[in-house]
């Protein structure tokens, strides 16, 4: 998580803190590995769960990653410390076109999906209880 998000994730615990209530947050984000491997999924959730558990201020309603870009500098870095097969190359300069379009109708979609989900759940809880 990026240092801006971290600091607003912050602004959203005073928030939280202030108000005597948690806050509910929706994590998203892009990532130059492959998004929809375990080894990303469980990233995803331990990233969300430090989040989540820092004062349990945070609600997560859910939380989701893209295939992204990885930094030509962070690239370079990486490959002054390890090898990297041709494999891993393709990988990396496939990433590169991320987010594409369609990486930002599935993103679209699925923050479309969290709000109904959010504000049925909202609908649901009788009134003075929310």
């Amino acid at each position: 998580i990026d240092a801006n998000s971290l600091a607003y994730l912050g602004r959203i615990r005073d928030a939280a803190k202030a108000k005597g209530t948690p806050i509910d947050v929706a994590f998203f984000g892009t990532m130059g590995g492959e998004p929809e491997s375990e080894r990303a999924r469980q990233w995803l959730q331990r990233k969300v769960a430090e989040q989540a558990g820092a004062g349990e201020l945070i609600r997560p309603i859910g939380a989701q990653l893209w295939q992204g870009r990885i930094d030509p500098r962070v690239v370079e870095r990486m490959k002054r410390v390890m090898p990297m097969p041709p494999e891993r190359l393709a990988r990396i300069d496939a990433a590169a076109s991320h987010p594409d379009a369609q990486d930002q109708r599935q993103a679209a979609q699925w923050a479309a999906g969290i709000l109904q989900a959010y504000a049925e759940e909202r609908e649901s809880v009788p009134q003075g209880e929310v």
